[in-house]
């Protein structure tokens, strides 16, 4: 499912109001939910697939922290998924992996990076930040620390709240709409 389609809007509007109402140790769970139900209109595969690989990578990362080896496998297992088509001509991998990866590639790095031994981050918490759909198709790639920073101290959304989103989701939309897709399908003709 693309960002036009209108069952991508039904999604938002229900994922708003589930949030608003919902108290706020579910919340991430429900996006999760929400983001992996998203990745079923890709194809069953790519959703379990999906889940499987992130669920792994957590306890990997958990028990031996991110090294130079799994940052490279991270990379090698994405150059593959890219060019996928290549070696099984029938399976394309889905738009959004590649912000999957890089989501993923950064926490990696970041997590190389520290000093700090500890692991704070929950089952949920790590699933969810690769994995959020409404940043896989276009982005931003995010940093986990400020993605997840933001998850833990989400509030009540006020109206202006909503009413200021909403402003900046449709103006992004509308340039995505009104410019992207026509150079996309410019620079395909040519």
């Amino acid at each position: 499912m693309s960002y036009n389609n209108p069952l991508f809007f039904l999604l938002i509007i229900v994922c708003l109001f589930v949030s608003l109402v919902s108290p706020r140790n579910l919340r991430s769970s429900f996006l999760l939910v929400t983001s992996f139900l998203w990745y079923y209109t890709w194809g069953p595969f790519w959703c379990v697939s999906l889940f499987a690989y992130s669920a792994a990578l957590y306890f990997v990362v958990k028990q031996f922290r991110a090294t130079v080896i799994l940052i490279v496998f991270n990379i090698l297992l994405f150059l593959f998924l890219k060019s996928i088509s290549y070696f099984f001509p029938h399976m394309t991998s889905p738009n959004g992996v590649s912000f999957y990866f890089f989501n993923i590639l950064g926490f990696l790095i970041d997590q190389k990076r520290r000093k700090s031994t500890e692991f704070k981050i929950s089952f949920i918490e790590f699933l969810l930040f690769p994995t959020f759909f409404l940043t896989l198709l276009a982005g931003p790639v995010l940093r986990a620390d400020y993605f997840l920073e933001q998850m833990r101290k989400i509030e009540r959304a006020s109206f202006q709240n909503i009413v200021d989103g909403s402003i900046i989701f449709f103006i992004g939309f509308f340039k995505f709409q009104l410019l992207i897709i026509p150079l996309s399908e410019i620079n395909y003709l040519l």
